[in-house]
């Protein structure tokens, strides 16, 4: 039990009543960062840990480009939704999960060099219908997940 505004004493008592056990912030709740303020760039670290860990398991190099945009397109662009549901996530975790999508999706999971990425990634992410190849924008999944939050969707 978090308790806002309550005395010591009183947060206690209350945790007895329910029989659960007073912790304080920073803590977690349902596996997700729990505190006062936004979430900074290192409480995002276990949701790209989760990134990295999914492309160790893959031999990318082995599946064609339709391969890799098929998992991209399933497991990299659901990982995230629990958290974007939730949080506003910062640029800069953006970025990196967008890094990790690109990589895989050029270069398999073979991070042995460089590999000429052939057509730019926000085209990636633009709609069949627009000539891109349908992979969601985590901006604007994260924008969109927040938005349905507020009671108006």
């Amino acid at each position: 039990m978090l308790g806002i505004h309550l005395d010591d004493g009183e947060l206690r008592t209350y945790a007895r009543i329910f029989g659960c056990q007073v912790q304080q912030f920073p803590s977690r709740l349902l596996g997700l960062p729990l505190h006062v303020g936004p979430l900074r760039k290192s409480d995002w670290s276990p949701l790209i840990s989760r990134f990295e860990k999914r492309l160790d398991g893959w031999k990318g190099k082995l599946l064609s480009m339709g391969g890799r945009l098929t998992l991209i397109q399933s497991v990299f662009s659901n990982l995230p939704i629990f958290y974007l549901s939730i949080f506003k996530a910062p640029t800069g975790v953006l970025q990196i999960l967008d890094g990790i999508r690109r990589r895989f999706l050029w270069q398999g999971a073979d991070d042995s060099g460089r590999k000429v990425h052939l057509v730019h990634w926000d085209r990636i992410c633009s709609r069949k219908n627009k000539g891109g190849a349908g992979v969601m924008n985590l901006s604007d999944m994260n924008r969109a997940l927040l938005c349905k939050g507020d009671g108006d969707g």
